[in-house]
């Protein structure tokens, strides 16, 4: 059973990888919407299916700029009923909220920010990232500030 779920999550890193690789190829006109959604369905499932929840925020945030590039990714056909990108964005909110850990929720809050110009969401990532030391962040944070 561990093996299988060790295997499980493997799949889902993958796919998530693959998918945020694909979306990047969309972004740059490369490449049609189509893998990117394959790819996020599939992490979604196995993720779930590994048991490991706490790992499903930076995955959701990927189907949340997937929805944000096109609205018709079916995210209910896997039956999580995730239709909008602030839908992906709320779910990835709750699971890091609940697990605490506090850098997938500054993730969550800069995703929000760049993809609708939330300012205020844009405060609590910067409050987040300055209060945790997740520096790594702060040049995101200066692009969604030029941005908005």
């Amino acid at each position: 059973m561990a093996d299988e779920r060790g295997w499980l999550l493997e799949q889902a890193l993958d796919n998530w990888m693959l998918a945020r690789v694909s979306l990047c190829a969309t972004a740059l006109n490369i490449s049609p919407i189509h893998p990117a959604k394959l790819h996020i369905e599939i992490a979604l499932k196995k993720i779930r299916d590994s048991g490991r929840a706490y790992l499903l925020p930076p995955i959701l945030l990927t189907l949340a700029f997937v929805l944000y590039h096109d609205p018709s990714v079916p995210g209910g056909n896997s039956g999580y009923g995730i239709s909008t990108p602030m839908a992906a964005i709320e779910e990835a909110e709750t699971i890091a909220t609940k697990f605490g850990t506090r850098l997938h929720l500054a993730d969550c809050h800069l995703t929000k920010a760049r993809l609708f110009s939330d300012r205020e969401a844009l405060g609590r990532a910067e409050e987040l990232v300055m209060r945790l030391g997740y520096h790594r962040r702060n040049s995101e944070i200066s692009s969604i500030r030029r941005l908005i």
